[in-house]
């Protein structure tokens, strides 16, 4: 593949030339598109400009279809008559693998036919220097045009590019002006990906696809246990106190009248939910509510200052970034989970929630 890119050059394979040939127009003879015979000539051929029933192809019929059977390598056809209507066929080189197709060039007032590589990858059209001169006759370069950028190959390596060259061609009875670079390699000619649109070698299709309506509520139907309700994690968490720090009872904060109903509401709701209970006997450390408004919501949290000085921390080894990203070099597909009210998740034992 090519890149036209500023300060590089390239690398391409091999030409063959091919011997294209007139036939003269004669005798009657049998036809490979309609299986009649008749002389050699499309505008006498009942098959031009008719659909094949078997394959949807054009200027052929069903009887003489080659496309019955998959076929991986369509080989040219021994029509080199400027009235030949297999200029479209595109083949598959069994050397190389490349995707190649006959175009009409126009050289020294002659029209021939070039197979041409087709590279959906390359931004730019190039030809072999040796395959030019064949081709032109020509023994230099000096009627090139400059070129204005460098090419570079895939790769990285480098190419050097004589000039550019512009041949008249000729794509279902259409002319076309295409510029090619001539380069110090040896290789058939290739069209790079936007001369191969314009040709009509490649067409880019959209695709239709359905879409299903996702029903939400089914969904959550289904999914029941995962959209109600806050879920626990297993287990239960044990708060260890240290006994040499005195409890406190921190002393109740007066609630804004405006809040109060709205803390009343969600006080409720905690509790119907499990979230918390009410405390009907004494305990030794009482704290303090902070309420943080959200939007038009409150969200309850507790005081911990005091709580957490008194409060025995386990220490654990976290995972560092560096640790973790080895375990992560083959990995495909992330998800971001958002705990919704994190900590709810996590059931204290009786004493701890005391």
């Amino acid at each position: 593949q090519l890149s036209d890119m500023h300060k590089a050059e390239e690398q391409v394979n091999k030409i063959t030339k091919r011997d294209v040939r007139k036939k003269p127009m004669g005798d009657a003879q049998e036809c490979k598109f309609c299986g009649g015979k008749h002389i050699f000539n499309k505008l006498l051929c009942p098959a031009y400009g008719k659909r094949c029933e078997q394959c949807n192809g054009r200027n052929h019929f069903k009887k003489v279809c080659k496309k019955g059977n998959t076929v991986k390598t369509i080989k040219e056809e021994d029509d080199s008559s400027d009235d030949s209507v297999y200029i479209s066929q595109v083949r598959t080189n069994k050397e190389s693998g490349h995707v190649e197709a006959p175009l009409k060039l126009k050289i020294k007032d002659r029209w021939q036919n070039v197979y041409c590589t087709l590279d959906t990858g390359a931004q730019v059209c190039v030809m072999g220097a040796q395959f030019y001169k064949d081709i032109t006759g020509h023994k230099d370069f000096n009627d090139l045009e400059a070129p204005s950028h460098k090419l570079k190959c895939f790769n990285g390596s480098s190419i050097l590019d004589y000039g550019i060259a512009t041949f008249e061609c000729e794509r279902q009875r259409k002319m076309y002006k295409i510029k090619f670079h001539i380069v110090d390699v040896q290789h058939t000619p290739l069209l790079s990906e936007k001369a191969c649109v314009r040709l009509g070698f490649i067409k880019y299709c959209e695709t239709v696809s359905s879409h299903t309506t996702i029903d939400v509520h089914e969904i959550m139907k289904k999914y029941k246990d995962v959209f109600e309700g806050y879920g626990s994690l297993p287990g239960e968490v044990s708060l260890e106190i240290d006994n040499t720090v005195p409890a406190r009872i921190q002393p109740a904060r007066r609630i804004p009248m405006s809040l109060r109903e709205k803390l009343r509401e969600e006080l409720e709701k905690l509790e119907e939910d499990g979230i918390i209970a009410k405390e009907t006997q004494h305990t030794d450390w009482v704290n303090n509510i902070l309420i943080v408004k959200r939007d038009s919501k409150l969200r309850i949290c507790l005081d911990p200052i005091p709580l957490n000085k008194a409060l025995k921390r386990p220490n654990y080894q976290f995972t560092t970034l560096d640790e973790m990203l080895p375990e992560l070099s083959k990995a495909k597909v992330f998800s971001t989970v958002d705990a919704k009210k994190g900590f709810w998740q996590c059931t204290l034992t009786e004493s701890s929630s005391q």
